[in-house]
């Protein structure tokens, strides 16, 4: 009486019962009991795969977090290589200037270099005409004694010869 009419609690409710028990034990034993071992394998599984995916997660916010932290060193380091090329451009500019000083320095002490021989060559020269300016004027003054002698002894004679005449 399968699926039969007997009540459970009515007079033939045990009936049923052994019914059942004799239906299940009659069926082979994969039917008696169903086989949860797939299902728990599946279960296993989903929650091992959500502990995968939970780690997955974990590390996929953490390389977000390395990302924005290696785009802010990125930037710190743009800036700092354009506050260097700033200074390296200062730096040229720099020795630019001081490089046209040093030939402007170079160019000025070439030039101080010949006026000081200039002054040299003056000064020898000049010291030759002093020189020259000295025996001129030992000269002169010889030749001023001896015409002073010449007019001396032209003076006595003249008197002499006015004395006597």
């Amino acid at each position: 009486e399968r699926g039969g009419g007997a009540k459970r609690d009515g007079p033939g409710g045990s009936e049923h019962g052994a019914n059942v028990a004799r239906e299940i034990s009659s069926l082979p034993p994969t039917k008696r009991r169903p086989d949860w071992s797939p299902i728990k394998k599946l279960h296993r599984q989903l929650h091992t795969s959500q502990a995968m995916y939970e780690e997955v997660v974990e590390e996929n916010q953490r390389m977000i977090r390395e990302k924005a932290r290696l785009e802010q060193d990125k930037a710190s380091l743009v800036k700092a290589v354009e506050g260097l090329e700033e200074k390296v451009r200062e730096r040229k500019e720099d020795e630019r200037l001081h490089s046209s000083k040093e030939e402007d320095y170079s160019a000025m002490q070439a030039q101080l270099k010949l006026t000081c021989q200039e002054i040299i060559s003056l000064r020898r020269a000049q010291g030759a005409k002093d020189v020259e300016i000295a025996g001129l004027q030992r000269d002169a003054f010889k030749q001023r004694e001896v015409q002073d002698m010449g007019i001396k002894t032209l003076t006595t004679e003249l008197e002499g010869q006015r004395v006597r005449g």
